[in-house]
């Protein structure tokens, strides 16, 4: 029996269209793997915050060692984040693109969870990622359309949650991305799309 975090980044409503793909293809992995466990953390309702400087002296000065107060509380609150992240065998993860990047609160989650010692080492051959054997799948919807072609260069979505989790070490990465959600017809996009969710859904 596999574990799954199904992370949402994104407004949870029912007009997103990265919500809709990550919902439908859970349902579909759900119908696959019956035993599998799935697990909901939704970053806006969790009040993800943003990392500080009592985490960066816990952290980066003190190492963990002798914190005060505050410090210790947000290391606690921190050390859960990646406790569970850390405890599942496969996440999906909800991002739609806002102004060509992620939502902020998505950011402030990966830096919580992007902590040495947990999810990455600094050691004398350089920096280890040290989450292995993973696999992650993105799900996210751009208003706007060219990101594989004349817009590439402002695409800094995907390209850069396969760079931070393949930094931490997870190397099996899947994606699949709406584009021109914002324009007319937008609305049959994720009907077109249910064979291929479906076909990753049976594979992840």
């Amino acid at each position: 029996m596999k574990k799954v975090l199904f992370i949402i980044s994104g407004l949870n409503y029912s007009g997103s269209f990265s919500l809709k793909l990550g919902n439908s293809f859970v349902d579909e992995y759900k119908k696959k793997n019956p035993k599998d466990t799935v697990e909901t953390l939704d970053l806006n309702t969790h009040k993800i915050r943003f990392y500080d400087m009592d985490d960066h002296s816990a952290v980066y000065i003190k190492g963990g060692k002798d914190l005060n107060k505050e410090e210790a509380a947000k290391s606690k609150e921190r050390n859960a984040l990646v406790d569970q992240f850390m405890s599942a065998d496969k996440i999906v993860l909800v991002a739609p693109m806002w102004n060509f990047s992620i939502p902020a609160v998505l950011k402030a989650y990966i830096d919580m969870i992007i902590i040495p010692g947990r999810t990455f080492a600094y050691t004398k051959d350089g920096v280890e990622g040290l989450v292995k054997g993973k696999k992650i799948i993105f799900f996210g919807a751009r208003g706007g359309m060219g990101y594989d072609g004349p817009m590439s260069k402002m695409e800094m979505q995907i390209k850069y949650l396969e760079n931070v989790f393949g930094f931490i070490g997870i190397k099996d990465q899947k994606s699949l991305v709406i584009e021109g959600s914002a324009m007319p017809g937008a609305d049959t996009k994720v009907n077109d799309l249910l064979p291929k969710i479906k076909e990753l859904a049976h594979n992840f």
